[in-house]
């Protein structure tokens, strides 16, 4: 119940005039989790590396651990 009240007001913190709730929880999630945000991002990178190899397209990305 504490984190998803911890969310609730991470996302409503970052609201701005006409965003849903959704929309101002994206840059909520980056502010706070960017760990996260970016295992979600290279999991999106690897889906759509699968579909361009279906056509005969190769797409690549080199990640620096520092």
């Amino acid at each position: 119940m504490l984190l998803m009240f911890l969310a609730w007001t991470l996302a409503t913190l970052h609201r701005e005039v006409g965003m849903t709730l959704e929309a101002c929880a994206v840059p909520a999630l980056v502010t706070v989790l960017p760990q996260i945000y970016l295992i979600r991002l290279l999991r999106t990178f690897n889906r759509n590396a699968e579909f361009l190899a279906q056509y005969g397209y190769s797409l690549h990305h080199a990640r620096c651990n520092s």
